[in-house]
């Protein structure tokens, strides 16, 4: 953090931290996952630096250095948005699990162009998140039922869960999508990406890894490569 620029956006009442990093005419953004920050992809910063791209990353509304002590999937696609509209255009995107669900949510929402994503132990299905989390914690499934419908009432049907299926989202995407996603993961199992795989096709390419987890990917020197490799391809 002490080598970047570092800015503020308003997003849903919330003060956002930017990052940002070098002066290159080509931008990379950085979407964190959730319970992370901004510097949670910092392996891919120098890298993308050498090769003459200007970096951005953030704190999401109620993480980081952000205000706020919660958020959702509708305020964090705003801001990949809001950043967009501020900063942009960005040549590509980059987001881990949650926040690499989000630039699929947000480009839907939006409309905006980019062309180049890749997506890092990302979900398929927005649901399975809330189930996820019920099993988790151990919460029944007509709480969690309650929880999925208060959100939705919340923003007016702008967010349908019935309508969150990442994999769908990326079939209908016009930029190029790469999916990295360890057989290991113990977070997000690998059967997302194979559904990914399964309903997109040919539209994107999916690198695998082996024993790097669900966070050590992020650190991995042959997916950094291949990230960036992906980014300049034409």
């Amino acid at each position: 953090m002490s080598t970047s620029e570092q800015s503020r956006v308003q997003v849903a009442g919330k003060s956002v931290v930017v990052y940002a990093w070098g002066n290159g005419n080509k931008k990379v953004l950085l979407c964190h996952s959730w319970g992370g920050r901004g510097t949670q992809l910092a392996a891919f910063i120098k890298p993308f630096l050498a090769k003459g791209y200007a970096v951005m990353a953030f704190d999401a509304p109620g993480h980081g250095r952000s205000t706020g002590r919660q958020t959702d999937m509708m305020e964090y696609s705003a801001t990949i948005n809001t950043l967009i509209k501020i900063h942009g255009p960005f040549h590509a995107i980059i987001g881990h699990s949650f926040g690499a669900g989000n630039i699929l949510f947000s480009k839907k929402q939006y409309a905006f162009q980019v062309k180049k994503i890749a997506l890092i132990g990302c979900f398929s299905r927005g649901s399975w998140v809330t189930d996820r989390f019920g099993e988790l914690l151990n919460i029944p499934p007509n709480i969690i039922g309650r929880m999925m419908r208060i959100l939705e009432e919340k923003y007016n049907g702008r967010l349908r869960w019935d309508q969150l299926d990442m994999a769908e989202m990326a079939r209908a995407e016009t930029a190029s999508i790469l999916v990295v996603h360890d057989r290991d993961d113990m977070e997000i199992p690998y059967s997302h990406a194979l559904e990914f795989e399964g309903k997109c096709g040919k539209k994107i390419e999916l690198f695998s890894t082996d024993g790097l987890g669900h966070r050590r990917i992020l650190r991995n020197s042959e997916v950094i490569s291949r990230v960036c490799e992906f980014v300049g391809e034409e």
